[in-house]
């Protein structure tokens, strides 16, 4: 008894769809039939059909592994780790050492006792991957938490994180939020990494607020990382962290070697030199796949003009736009600000317009031109922009689709792909010199991560680090000896200048449109603690420009907050706020305040 208008065709075609299927269709199914959420929606206003929203798990029809034959390390460890309890341990292994397989097992006892489990991973593009790894050793549901995803599946995944089941639930920092009300165990992977602190908005560490959140329900929370933290690697030298060594890759590869390649006086193009480039063709011919490091994306990082040296400079930023050649497009990397490439000069309208530098496009355009019989894909932020792009790319290469990956770190963290066997950092040397006090110790973590992607299948991995810096101390380190030993050359650094983990940090960033004012806040600010801070032992230093000194219009100035101990460094930062609020200093400016910060920017 339903009548339709007779132009009202797709209404029609649905309801005799559901006719015909009178269990319901999904709306992924009738979107495929050419039924469009316009008809759906006036269908169910005129109370011809019902709809309700049931939660898929995509992983369900993943098959099941038979467990691996752990290593001595291995069983070690899981002796080591305290399950019943708060505990913090840093599971401190080498690339390809079974991390995850300690995370599956210790994992696996939590769901068996009917508790729930979080696992943290720094990038989006790591959890179908790490999803998939889980599910095929897990009877259990497993759920992914990420901004990725689109509001319908974001509302299901809270909504199986609210269900008093065991359950696995994988995500990236916001996870951390999830209401597990039976939560029994938290695990945070790559634990060194930048991406788990929020640095726009709410600033917190989802690594520190992760071991915060485990305290206060008295649950056991593992970190685990092959390049853990100075942080963290003092909080194991003191007997707060349970520390547990893995030394040794799981199976029987050897960890890569290095090779540094001086370049000092070698003619290059493109980043890239002549004994490089043997080499890579050497590796193609043998059917073997390589991986380029180059942690800059877009095609040139400067776009200048050859004849009077115009510099395309992105006026909000006072900093340099980024050639995007795909897009033909200049974009700012700061404020993301856009404007198309000019073909003449605007100050001497010349056409000789040079891009300067490479980035990713830049280089798999050169090499796309010396390799022509070798496939090869790109993968940065902006050529995974589009959803599930990352976990077709990652699929196509583990089947050996390509030889030559050309990436950024987005690489470097947590992916297995056994095909690989030539690692080739382009150029890292800047992060030696770069003004930040944490710069070297990254340095350091991303060549590790980098170089632990080559040798994980059964020929043996290389790693190639081009350099004009071959004695750098901190160079020859990594290469001749290990990371730890790395690490425990920074932590003598970091001593004898006071810097993190030997002491506590806090910075006050305030920012307007006209420079004064920044300025003139934190000068006002310091003159009324001043007295406090040195009741407290809290040194202030500043006001300073940031090293991004204007960013999307805005001038941006700080205050250093610096203290030996951290309960008088948060009772300078109480009084500091209640001196801000009761005085209207920041009438002017926007300001935040960042408690350990990981950028001095």
């Amino acid at each position: 008894n339903i009548t339709l208008s007779t132009s009202a065709k797709k209404q029609r075609e649905c309801l005799d769809l559901l006719a015909e299927n009178p269990s319901g269709l999904s709306s992924a199914t009738l979107r495929e039939a050419g039924i469009s959420a316009s008809v759906i929606k006036n269908l169910s206003a005129k109370g011809y059909i019902a709809s309700r929203q049931i939660i898929v798990d995509e992983l369900a029809n993943i098959e099941m592994t038979t467990p691996p034959t752990l290593t001595i390390e291995q069983q070690a460890a899981l002796e080591a780790i305290e399950l019943a309890k708060f505990q913090v341990s840093l599971i401190n292994g080498v690339t390809g050492s079974g991390k995850t397989e300690i995370y599956i097992r210790c994992i696996k006892q939590i769901l068996d006792a009917g508790k729930q489990a979080l696992l943290l991973v720094p990038e989006i593009g790591l959890t179908p991957q790490t999803a998939s790894r889980f599910k095929q050793r897990l009877t259990y549901p497993v759920t992914l938490m990420h901004s990725g995803l689109n509001a319908t599946e974001q509302t299901n995944y809270w909504s199986l994180c609210t269900l008093d089941t065991p359950r696995l639930v994988i995500a990236t920092r916001s996870g951390l939020f999830a209401p597990l009300e039976k939560l029994g165990i938290i695990i945070v992977d790559e634990e060194h990494d930048m991406s788990y602190k929020q640095a726009a908005g709410w600033l917190y560490s989802a690594r520190d607020l992760a071991v915060m959140r485990a305290s206060q329900s008295d649950i056991p929370i593992l970190l685990g990382s092959a390049t853990p933290s100075l942080e963290s690697l003092q909080h194991a030298r003191r007997g707060n962290y349970n520390e547990v060594i893995l030394s040794k890759r799981a199976t029987k590869q050897t960890l890569p070697s290095i090779k540094l390649l001086d370049i000092r006086k070698l003619p290059m193009q493109q980043g890239m030199s002549k004994p490089l480039l043997d080499l890579m063709e050497n590796r193609l011919q043998q059917g073997e796949q390589i991986l380029v490091f180059i942690n800059r994306r877009g095609y040139a990082p400067v776009l200048m003009c050859h004849d009077c040296g115009w510099l395309a400079e992105c006026q909000r930023c006072q900093s340099h736009y980024t050639l995007h050649r795909a897009q033909n497009l200049l974009r700012c990397h700061h404020c993301d600000a856009r404007r198309q490439v000019p073909t003449t000069c605007p100050d001497c309208h010349s056409g000789n317009i040079t891009a300067v530098g490479a980035g990713t496009e830049r280089l798999e355009e050169f090499l796309q031109h010396q390799f022509p019989d070798h496939a090869m894909v790109r993968i940065d932020r902006d050529s995974t922009r589009q959803k599930h792009a990352m976990q077709t790319y990652i699929r196509d290469i583990k089947d050996g689709k390509y030889q030559i990956l050309i990436g950024t770190q987005m690489l470097a963290k947590g992916h297995h792909f056994p095909g690989i066997t030539l690692v080739v950092i382009v150029d890292m040397d800047g992060a030696l010199f770069c003004s930040d006090f944490r710069a070297v110790e990254r340095f350091g973590q991303l060549m590790t991560q980098v170089s632990g992607r080559a040798g994980r299948g059964d020929k043996p991995g290389q790693i190639v680090l081009q350099t004009r810096q071959p004695d750098h101390p901190h160079i020859t380190t990594l290469v001749e000896k290990d990371y730890r030993q790395f690490s425990e050359n920074l932590l003598r650094e970091r001593k004898l200048t006071q810097w993190p983990p030997y002491s506590h940090l806090a910075v006050l960033k305030a920012q307007a449109v006209k420079e004064h004012h920044p300025i003139n806040f934190i000068t006002e600010l310091k003159k009324h603690m001043q007295s406090t801070a040195q009741e407290h032992e809290v040194a202030l230093l500043g006001p300073v420009p940031a090293t991004q000194l204007k960013k999307a219009g805005k001038f941006n100035y700080q205050l250093l907050l610096q203290s030996q101990n951290r309960k008088c460094l948060h009772l300078l930062i109480e009084s500091m706020l209640e001196c801000i609020e009761d005085k209207k200093l920041a009438k002017s400016v926007r300001w935040t305040l960042d408690v350990d910060p990981l950028e001095m920017v």
